[in-house]
């Protein structure tokens, strides 16, 4: 016996666009980009102005932000390397570096403000890896707040006291080391207070133990 089944060209091009946007939807939920520029750009815009009201400053203009790679992330921290040296190492040549990798340091980074260029930089692939080390899939937004707001005080710190500048005056080891401690804190203890706010502690905690 043959069945002949009628499916007019109409039904069949409906169906393939149900199943297009079912595909898409489902590739759009396992493979997500939580920490893109997009991403990013909205992290910013909560994150601007809870900053402002938790130091009391306010940008002078909005901070650049861009997320990137690992190859471009080396790049930065070479070039913040050789202009603000760690203690020991001599401006703009880099020597003394003991050996230092910076792509090995890019893949551990997950954000950057550069001094040099005065522009945030987020590492996407260094957060995506963290993250999934600390948290389960749904928290990525809070977990990049912090990181966003943490580099986001530097920026402010540095537009309001031209930080820069000053770190490339400062020769001597222990202050150095006293006043890269002092930038960090400050933007460590903001950082804690976004956390509180946004029931995230615990993202907080995680990331310190990175």
């Amino acid at each position: 016996m043959t069945i002949e089944v009628h499916v007019n060209r109409e039904q069949i091009l409906v169906a393939l666009v149900a199943l297009g946007s079912s595909l898409g939807a489902t590739f759009a939920q396992e493979s997500p980009a939580p920490f893109d520029d997009p991403a990013v750009a909205s992290s910013a815009e909560r994150m601007i102005p809870l900053v402002e009201r938790l130091t009391g400053r306010r940008f002078p203009s909005p901070p650049e932000l861009e997320a990137i790679g690992e190859e471009r992330m080396a790049e930065i921290l070479e070039l913040e390397r050789k202009r603000y040296p760690p203690p020991g190492e001599e401006p703009e040549t880099g020597s003394g570096t003991g050996g230092w990798d910076h792509r090995a340091e890019a893949r551990l980074t997950l954000a950057q403000y550069s001094f040099a260029r005065r522009k945030i930089f987020v590492g996407s692939r260094a957060l995506e890896r963290a993250y999934r080390t600390i948290a389960e899939p749904g928290r990525e937004a809070p977990f990049l707040d912090l990181i966003v707001g943490h580099e986001l005080v530097h920026a402010l710190d540095d537009a309001s006291f031209d930080l820069g500048p000053t770190l490339g005056r400062i020769r001597e080891r222990d202050a150095r080391l006293a006043f890269a401690a002092l930038v960090e804190g400050h933007a460590r203890a903001i950082e804690l207070r976004i956390a509180s706010r946004g029931e995230s502690t615990d993202l907080f905690e995680a990331r310190e133990d990175l």
